[in-house]
């Protein structure tokens, strides 16, 4: 649906090499997509004591801000994501989101011009938990309104994206 540019994470201040920023940026990961660091900024603040740096909110806030940009002008819908998702809705079919994101992927998102198709938008890094457990499903499931047996669940591969049977109520 998206491609993304290349790139890594960027460091929030030049005493840390890039290297050193990226493996306590990836050590984060888990806690991230989660949500038990809801923000980039709660991320980069729980980083500081492991790269051996103070920061002042104000640079936490600007590093932030340029991951947001940065994911901004990394992630762009293809061409034909906008009618294709317009030509689904035409049909009357309700379209969701279910993505395993950390923070900005979903600020990120709703930036997108695309994002006005989706009836409803779920991101882990939100709910507190990820695919494929059955849980972020059935919410997708709820808030589509659907019946269980009626909703269809498109993959883009892996095992985080095998949702099993998913029990109607």
């Amino acid at each position: 649906m998206v491609r993304q540019a290349g790139g890594r994470s960027q460091r929030v201040d030049r005493r840390v090499s890039a290297d050193v920023f990226e493996r306590a940026w990836q050590s984060t990961f888990s806690d991230r997509e989660c949500g038990r660091l809801a923000s980039v900024h709660d991320a980069i603040r729980s980083m500081l004591p492991e790269l051996g740096i103070e920061a002042s909110e104000g640079q936490l806030q600007a590093g932030a801000d340029r991951s947001f940009e940065l994911h901004r002008r990394r992630i762009v819908p293809r061409d034909d994501v906008d009618p294709t998702l317009s030509a689904l809705r035409d049909r009357g079919l309700s379209i969701g989101l279910l993505s395993n994101i950390s923070s900005p992927g979903p600020d990120v998102f709703r930036s997108l011009s695309i994002a006005e198709h989706f009836r409803s938008v779920i991101f882990s890094s939100e709910v507190g938990f990820e695919k494929p457990a059955p849980t972020i499903y059935q919410k997708s499931i709820e808030q589509l309104g659907v019946p269980a047996e009626s909703w269809l669940f498109v993959g883009a591969g892996g095992v985080a994206n095998s949702p099993g049977r998913v029990e109607p109520e």
